[in-house]
């Protein structure tokens, strides 16, 4: 649980009962949700929670405190009891004589999403990743008292719920995880997020909310060689790294590696486009809405993604990590000063050496007991073990495995998470969405007052704005103002019957902008994928087409996150461009690839609104050409963008011998490790 050392400044203290309450601060903020929100790997004043309180600070010219955070690394936005039960086995010193157990593991009065009472979780440090307190619980563990005095509540929640590293993981639903996962994105990203705005609303009803959105983990301009390296580390020495039962049967790595930043980029479009949804339910609906709730998008580009040239994240995955918060990190991880005799435990299992396995797993388990420190599981195992319970060993290997990650998880768990300038990127964007936010307030106010006044020329208002982009709806206006800011663009497409198969073309969407002087530009945003070469010791192949989008007869929803520089009002168009034909020039590519576009219907989204439906029938595209939706209007003359896709090349591969040399390595290994033949019957 935080405490006034951990927050932004002397207005916040700890009460008798490790609650924060506040002390003076004219403006109270209270912080709910995951590492994002916790500030993973960075000094309290660098988290931009911090960085906001004392912006608003300079904003308001109030004294502002935060007075509540519970906010934790790994927290889920709901649990359930066979989850809060496996906690309780991980962390049984959390809860000394029995001390608040039932209260923990029995549901709460809203079923299994969270426990009756989830603070004793509140002690694990928050750097430590846990599912609890989840940030349904974080929210219910406030009292109603203190939520009615909160002014402005800063939330995350829900990734850890989906766990992108699944989705992004190349081996899970190889070339269907869309159809896989788009459904799950939307239950969590629209349902879920929306449900726990409902519930921050309840419970801090004069609150300004600012829900945080997630940031692109990998990228095209994410380095292939520093991927391959951290693969190397999670599956072992340059030896595992080949033959590892995962890996040595894939054919090519480099394809995964591809799949990983495209299914990384796809994902990070399409949280966008759910939770950008939640926000705008939340807003439309005058009971939840209060005074207001805003959408603070990560501003990331792909070059700010993890080993990207410019990344905005952590990006060590090997001990020592350098992040400031490490030290107190590992101090507090529950275990860690047994993590070496874990492993020394584990390897001589792994050796058969078992005088001295028994010996160093007494010596565990008495480090364990002193230190009250569980896990249950592995105390059982290790108490079997010692006493000479038959079968004990691989039920001991099995949680001694599981412990070791958890420890290990918890010495790199800045990996991938918000930096300084990172950190300082959220923040900044929040100020400006803030300010914003203000400044639309205002104008709402003025011109509710100038209704039977005549307009001023050259001057419209807010409503005559949104309706001419077709964002006004039957709701009050201040719903709809949250659409200014622009966060997700959405093509829905339907491909003609009669259209090209396996369309070569990268399509993109581009959207015209203006500026005050009337100048226009474009900002292009990649609706397809980058396609990846193979090759074959035969024949020359051509790329492969990371998933099939624009195939004939085929719907496709297309989504991209916006940086959050774009404004609404500064759009004056919006064309769909296909590019270049990458395989120009290939023997093959005309009998394998089309390079004709026939659409049926296309309709654009922003922020998950339709805005336009075209149905350009009969028309068709090639490379280089656009269709123009016009919306708001018809798109300013423009020369289409060159737009070139690079394929991603494939790194040759190993030479035989150099293979024939790791698999005799393997096998020796193996050989080694082998546990001796059984004796015969009756020896």
């Amino acid at each position: 649980m935080p405490t006034s050392a951990n927050l932004p400044d002397v207005d916040s203290t700890t009460g008798p009962g490790g609650q924060v309450i506040s002390v003076g601060p004219q403006v109270k903020v209270a912080c709910f949700g995951d590492s994002l929100m916790w500030g993973q790997g960075l000094k309290n004043e660098q988290k931009f929670k911090t960085l906001i309180a004392h912006a608003l600070r300079g904003e308001l010219g109030k004294t502002v405190g935060i007075v509540y955070d519970r906010s934790r690394s790994g927290a889920k936005i709901t649990g359930s009891p066979k989850d809060r039960a496996e906690f309780v086995e991980t962390y049984p010193e959390l809860f000394p004589g029995g001390k608040g157990l039932d209260a923990f593991k029995v549901n709460g009065k809203e079923g299994g999403i969270f426990g009756e009472d989830e603070s004793p979780a509140s002690a694990l440090f928050g750097e430590v990743p846990s599912t609890y307190p989840t940030v349904a619980a974080q929210v219910e563990l406030m009292s109603d008292t203190q939520g009615k005095t909160i002014d402005y509540v800063l939330l995350d929640g829900g990734i850890n719920d989906i766990e992108p590293e699944v989705i992004i993981n190349p081996q899970e639903h190889d070339g269907a995880y869309i159809e896989n996962y788009d459904r799950p994105i939307r239950d969590i990203g629209l349902d879920n997020v929306l449900a726990l705005i409902k519930r921050v609303r309840s419970k801090c009803p004069k609150a300004v909310i600012l829900y945080f959105g997630f940031f692109p983990g990998l990228s095209y301009e994410s380095s292939e060689s520093m991927i391959r390296e951290f693969m190397k580390h999670e599956y072992g020495d340059d030896v595992a790294w080949w033959f590892n039962e995962h890996i040595y049967h894939v054919e090519d790595i480099d394809r995964l590696i591809n799949q990983g930043q495209t299914r990384a980029l796809w994902f990070y479009g399409r949280w966008m486009y759910w939770t950008r949804q939640a926000i705008a339910a939340a807003n439309g609906d005058d009971a939840i809405r209060g005074p207001g709730i805003l959408y603070v998008p990560s501003g990331f580009g792909e070059g700010n993604a993890a080993f990207a040239s410019r990344s905005f994240l952590w990006q060590d995955y090997e001990e020592p990590t350098v992040d400031p918060a490490r030290t107190e990190r590992l101090a507090k991880i529950p275990r860690n000063k047994q993590h070496d005799t874990m492993i020394r435990l584990f390897l001589l299992r792994i050796l058969n050496n078992d005088d001295d396995a028994k010996r160093t797993a007494k010596e565990l388990l008495a480090a364990l007991e002193a230190d009250k420190a569980g896990p249950g599981a592995l105390m059982r195992e290790l108490r079997a073990y010692v006493t000479g319970t038959a079968g004990a060993g691989g039920l001991l290997d099995d949680e001694l495995r599981k412990e070791i990650h958890l420890i290990q998880h918890g010495r790199i768990a800045s990996l991938a998470h918000p930096n300084p300038a990172g950190a300082l990127t959220y923040a900044g964007l929040a100020m400006e969405r803030f300010k914003r936010h203000r400044e639309t307030l205002d104008r709402i106010a003025r011109e509710a007052k100038a209704t039977h006044s005549p307009p001023t020329p050259g001057s419209p208002t807010l409503d005559s704005e949104l309706r001419r982009y077709n964002m006004r709806t039957n709701r009050s206006l201040q719903a709809d103002a949250g659409h200014l800011e622009v966060d997700s663009l959405c093509l829905r497409v339907t491909t003609a019957a009669d259209s090209d198969r396996n369309l070569a073309p990268p399509v993109s969407l581009v959207v015209h902008t203006k500026s005050a002087g009337g100048f226009t530009s474009v900002r292009t945003y990649l609706l397809t994928f980058r396609p990846f070469q193979l090759d074959s010791p035969l024949v020359a192949l051509p790329a492969i087409k990371a998933y099939p989008y624009f195939e004939p007869g085929v719907q496709n929803r297309l989504t991209a996150a916006v940086d959050g520089d774009l404004l609404l009002t500064d759009i004056a168009g919006v064309s769909v461009v296909l590019g270049a034909n990458p395989y120009k020039g290939t023997d093959v590519s005309s009998k394998l690839y089309g390079t004709t576009w026939r659409p049926e219907t296309v309709a654009l989204e922003v922020n998950g609104r339709e805005v336009v439906r075209r149905t350009p029938f009969g028309q068709k595209f090639g490379p280089g050409q656009s269709l123009d939706l016009g919306w708001p209007a018809s798109a300013p003359p423009f020369k289409p963008p060159q737009i070139f896709v690079p394929i991603q090349q494939k790194v040759g591969p190993l030479p035989k011998e150099l293979v024939a040399q790791m698999e005799a390595r393997v096998n020796r290994a193996r050989a080694a490790d082998a546990p001796s033949p059984a004796p015969p019957a009756g020896a």
